[in-house]
């Protein structure tokens, strides 16, 4: 597959996942944290076949990657229970 054509498939890959995402998680029925689980376990292969990048990375960048999964963590961990337990609440 050419580059361009690659390119394009990434990018139809992940607007047809991102659109679909809050349709498929709003149908499941287990917990929210668990959710987030299975996100991370299908990103950790990405994160595997690129440690050397991260690794070349300086320090401040890495810090700020942390700070970010640091703060996501606890919007999962905080809100997502929160909406899951309200109706309709998952739509906004």
């Amino acid at each position: 597959m050419g580059k361009p054509l690659r390119r394009h498939a990434l990018l139809a890959l992940g607007v047809l996942s991102l659109s679909t995402a809050a349709i498929l998680l709003r149908l499941y029925r287990g917990h929210p944290l668990t959710a987030a689980g299975w996100r991370l376990f299908f990103l950790t292969p990405w994160a595997v076949r690129r440690i050397g990048e991260l690794r070349a990375l300086p320090r401040r960048s890495l810090l700020v990657l942390t700070g970010a999964g640091a703060a996501l963590a606890a919007h999962f961990t905080l809100v997502g229970p929160c909406v899951s337990e309200r109706p309709g609440w998952g739509t906004i």
